[in-house]
C-alpha cells in the first residue's frame, strides 16, 4: 500500500517537473522523454519498496501457504455421484 502511495505521488510530481521543466533549477522541460523518465523511475522506486515489504515479511516467518484462502469443500451429492462439480 505505502509504495502505491509513493508511486502515485512521485510520478505526480515527477512529471510535472520533467514534462513542465524547472527553470530555477536549471532543469529544461523534457516533454514526452520526461514523462517516459518519470514513469520508469516511480515504477523502479514501487518495485524496491515491494521487495523490501516481502523480504522483511519472509525473514519475520510469513508463512505464504498457510495465509491463502482456502477453498471451500465440495459438497457431498455432487462428490458422491461421481458428476462434476460446477
Amino acid at each position: 500500500m505505502v509504495g502505491v502511495v509513493l508511486g502515485v505521488v512521485g510520478q505526480l510530481v515527477l512529471d510535472l517537473a520533467l514534462v513542465l521543466g524547472v527553470p530555477s533549477v536549471g532543469l529544461p522541460p523534457l516533454g514526452v522523454v520526461g514523462a517516459g523518465l518519470a514513469h520508469v523511475l516511480t515504477s523502479t522506486l514501487r518495485l524496491v519498496v515491494v521487495v523490501i515489504a516481502a523480504e522483511s515479511l519472509l525473514a519475520d516467518g510469513f508463512d505464504v501457504v498457510a495465509s491463502r484462502p482456502r477453498r471451500a469443500a465440495p459438497s457431498p451429492s455432487c462428490s458422491a455421484s461421481g458428476q462434476p462439480c460446477s
